[in-house]
């Protein structure tokens, strides 16, 4: 469960440290083709979340950018911060299967 005081904390390093504005760094999407070359996955991303929107830092198999928070999968990741999100098939999942990073339609 999240924790409010840690949500907190963890905005405010997010701004200070200003790593939003950041480009998309090529340590990150080593990590990311390293992850799925390891866990056998079609896809990887490191993506940072303020309170309004997801920013994907780096990616394979997924567009770079920037959605809502609602909109992507990192948002509902948050929300347990002690457990890995594992996504079988994000088109039969309900959480996710009408997302527009799953049904391809126009990103926001």
């Amino acid at each position: 469960m999240l924790n409010p005081a840690r949500e907190i904390q963890r905005l405010h390093a997010l701004r200070s440290l200003g790593v939003l504005r950041l480009s998309p760094d090529e340590g990150l999407a080593d990590l990311c083709d390293l992850a799925v070359q390891i866990c056998g996955v079609p896809m990887a991303v490191i993506t940072l979340v303020d309170e309004r929107r997801e920013v994907i830092k780096a990616a394979v198999g997924m567009p770079m950018g920037e959605h809502l928070r609602e909109l992507g999968f990192a948002g509902h990741a948050i929300l347990s911060p002690d457990q890995v999100l594992v996504v079988e098939d994000a088109r039969a999942d309900p959480r996710f299967s009408s997302l527009p990073l799953v049904t391809g339609a126009e990103q926001v």
